[in-house]
């Protein structure tokens, strides 16, 4: 599974779990690959570069779909 696939297996109505107050932003904008709104802020949630995918969320305490995440990012 590319990353291109990774992400369209995002949905927007999907809960994430988010527990932190802080947040990276990257130095290049095409590195975020999604964000959520907190606040009025949009937040990098998912960043990528080169072969490496960073999420801000815990997909583990994401219930169900966090999983189904976990497993996409395997294949």
């Amino acid at each position: 599974m590319g990353l291109s696939n990774f992400i369209n297996s995002l949905n927007e109505k999907d809960f994430y779990y988010f527990v932190h107050s802080y947040f990276v932003i990257p130095a290049k904008k095409e590195d975020i690959v999604a964000t959520y709104n907190f606040g009025g802020h949009e937040i990098p949630a998912i960043v990528s570069k080169d072969h490496l995918i960073g999420c801000q969320f815990h997909p583990e305490k994401s219930g169900k779909k966090g999983l189904e995440l976990i497993s996409n990012f395997l294949k």
